[in-house]
């Protein structure tokens, strides 16, 4: 650095000695040097007499025409021939030091000494002998989003903060834009650093982290899956966990379309490869309708609902938990033309529960009211469901302090305050809770904690 440095200031000193000793010798002879400028044509002749006369050089030239009157004064020729010596002076030191590495190291210990004694404080950055690794978690902002998903396997997360809340009966916002013969399947919150467990309709489990989902604008219809997990072609996803680490004391519960259900412990899932593993033995008419991570046995209980408005309740530790590739034990007995469409976890027993239909229709019931059963019973009547209000699409925990969002088949998303939906008795059709058009059915619903400010449009 001090030899390249050196080398620039040497040829900078000397270029600038070069045009004074051209002012020099201009000022010596000043009156000829004006008397040929006058007779000349134009600058080029000039220049070109004054290279030829007085063996000027082409920058010496140019710097003599451009050279200000003020110059022609004695004390600007006093200036010139002050500051040449003083450059004469630089070259010769510059050319010493670059001739001799000695003086290069004299400098440059004298400019360290000078750094110590400008920055001599105490160590800020602390030495430690253990290497961090930095992983792509690190990175990334820990927030809240939604995720949806289609049935044709298109999938996305948006931020949550992007859906504002409204009224009840509101007709929402769209919320992604579907192709031909597809339609909104599911709808869940996450953080950005969640891990993310996705069912199949083949009883397989694959994990993606939530942040490794496309994050896209509320319009868009979102990437196939295919092309983010390695799933087989056909396959579909059927539900989603989301979970922070794979701690072998919680279980995953599995509810089925023909009422079976199923504990597993979460640990058996820890070391999920690309291909998937298989998570629970399905029967060819069987599907998975729920998923759901246990995380105190003890004191979770199961609630199963049916597509005709019945659900039953159990204790989730009257299941004995299983290995993977089981298939479970009845958990409901159904009634003719009756299956399974939705379950939850009840991990507080001062909820309530929540029901939609397709119609949009919904209701809060005191959990009181849904009376404890053993596992295998018909259940009790959960919805009173007409051809206005249609099937039940799904049920869930509610609370005060929680936000609903609905997503229809078209892809239309509502966000609302839980506490704006009114409690009904179990036997009993509730309110609209969403507008949905004639061919428009309510596809998912999920819920996150409520904003401390909500815009009502």
């Amino acid at each position: 650095v001090i030899t390249r440095r050196t080398k620039f200031d040497l040829d900078k000193a000397e270029k600038r000695a070069h045009i004074l000793k051209g002012y020099q010798i201009a000022l010596t002879n000043i009156d000829r040097i004006i008397e040929l400028i006058r007779a000349s044509s134009d600058g080029t002749v000039a220049r070109e007499q004054l290279i030829e006369k007085y063996g000027f050089s082409d920058i010496q030239a140019r710097s003599i025409l451009d050279m200000k009157l003020q110059r022609l004064t004695g004390l600007e020729r006093e200036k010139i021939d002050l500051e040449y010596q003083e450059i004469e002076k630089l070259i010769v030191e510059l050319k010493e030091i670059l001739e001799d590495e000695a003086k290069v190291y004299e400098i440059m210990k004298k400019e360290l000494l000078d750094i110590k004694e400008k920055y001599s404080d105490e160590r800020r950055t602390t030495i430690e002998e253990e290497r961090m690794e930095i992983l792509p978690e690190d990175l990334i902002k820990d927030e809240e989003i939604i995720i949806t998903y289609t049935n044709k396997g298109y999938i996305k997360r948006i931020e949550a903060n992007k859906y504002k809340a409204q009224r009840r009966g509101g007709k929402g916002v769209s919320g992604l834009n579907t192709i031909e013969d597809d339609f909104a399947e599911k709808i869940i919150s996450a953080s950005t650093l969640d891990t993310m467990m996705i069912f199949t309709d083949k009883g397989k489990v694959y994990n993606i982290k939530a942040y490794e989902i496309p994050d896209l604008s509320k319009q868009s219809r979102g990437r196939l899956i295919g092309n983010i997990i390695n799933i087989s072609e056909g396959e579909k996803v059927r539900d989603t966990i989301v979970i922070k680490e794979f701690n072998p004391e919680k279980e995953i519960v599995f509810i089925t379309k023909n009422g079976l259900i199923k504990k597993t412990s979460l640990g058996e899932f820890k070391n999920i490869n690309s291909s998937g593993l298989i998570s629970i033995k399905l029967k060819e008419d069987d599907d998975i309708i729920y998923s759901g991570l246990i995380e105190e046995v003890e004191k979770e209980e199961i609630l199963i609902a049916t597509k005709k408005g019945y659900c039953t309740r159990f204790s989730a530790d009257i299941i004995r938990a299983t290995g993977r590739n089981t298939m479970g034990v009845k958990a409901i007995t159904l009634r003719d033309d009756d299956e399974v469409v939705s379950a939850m976890l009840i991990k507080n027993p001062e909820t309530d529960i929540f029901t939609i239909t397709e119609n949009g229709y919904g209701k809060r019931t005191r959990l009181d009211e849904y009376p404890q059963y053993n596992r295998g019973g018909k259940g009790v009547k959960n919805i009173k469901c007409t051809e206005k209000t249609g099937n039940v699409v799904s049920v869930l925990e509610a609370l005060d302090d929680e936000e609903l969002i609905c997503i229809t088949s078209n892809g239309v998303v509502i966000r609302m305050s839980m506490d704006a939906i009114s409690r009904f008795g179990r036997a009993t059709q509730g309110v609209r809770v969403m507008k949905v058009a004639e061919e428009e059915k309510v596809a998912s619903i999920t819920k996150i904690k409520k904003e401390e400010e909500i815009d009502e449009e």
